[in-house]
């Protein structure tokens, strides 16, 4: 092209169509997760099948809206497809090292012969190592190619509200919005929460989870708009949580 890059529109449509295969994907898994709900309500719970559900539901909402905003090029979509990769990229990353650990020892305590120890382990690697990793990987190849983002800034040449903060600060924004999300999801649980050497449940656990939720949505603001008390408000909670935990931990059973 005259402009000096190569008009990546059909990859785009490509990358949107795969992303909307991935979240009609997830949204029959949250469909296939009710299931067992219908047919055994009596043995199973709703706390049980609900947060899987929520979770499946999610990111089906997710990875629709991002493939229609792929394939009509948004920058928005852009931008946030390269925070989330990259956030996905380093926690799967920590994820993979923990399973390295935690996977000899399930297996260690179930009865299985070793050939079929073998086959699990790899295709549970597998698995992860794609979800983990690899798809995140793509994603950052693919939104941070330079001929990619020209073609998007050439298809909406308006600048996005997501381009407002740079990047990491993005990510931390999709950071707290998602503690928002989970602290809610407690509610399946009682609202259980440590709290300073005891466990909350019920009224005074709803109180305290959804004051942390308030809590993670205000510093969402401020750090979207750069406000350095957001982010002192940000450390300051991070501290006080992990205090909290190890204090309750070290007391309760």
């Amino acid at each position: 092209m005259g402009d000096g890059f190569k008009d990546k529109k059909a990859s785009l449509i490509v990358m949107g169509i795969f992303e909307l295969l991935g979240g009609l994907l997830c949204a029959l898994m949250a469909a296939i997760m009710f299931i067992p709900l219908m047919i055994a309500p009596s043995e199973l719970s709703a706390s049980q099948i609900l947060p899987g559900m929520a979770v499946y539901g999610v990111v089906a909402a997710g990875l629709i809206t991002m493939g229609v905003g792929t394939i009509r090029a948004r920058r928005w979509t852009r931008t946030l497809m390269l925070a989330v990769s990259w956030l996905s990229l380093v926690c799967g990353i920590m994820a993979m090292i923990m399973m390295t650990f935690f996977m000899p020892k399930i297996f260690a305590a179930v009865e299985m012969s070793e050939a079929m120890i073998a086959i699990t382990l790899a295709f549970t690697i597998g698995i992860l190592t794609l979800v983990y990793l690899v798809f995140p990987a793509i994603g950052i190849l693919f939104y941070g190619n330079r001929n990619v983002r020209a073609t998007i800034e050439q298809s909406d040449p308006g600048p996005s509200w997501t381009e407002r903060c740079p990047l990491p600060v993005l990510v931390l924004v999709i950071i707290l919005a998602m503690a928002s999300g989970s602290i809610l999801m407690m509610g399946f649980y009682n609202f259980a929460v440590p709290f300073f050497g005891t466990l909350l449940s019920g009224g005074q656990g709803a109180v305290v989870l959804l004051g942390c939720s308030a809590i993670c949505i205000a510093l969402l603001l401020g750090v979207y708009k750069l406000r350095s008390s957001a982010w002192w408000g940000v450390l300051t909670m991070l501290m006080l949580g992990t205090v909290s935990q190890l204090i309750t931990f070290n007391q309760v059973d």
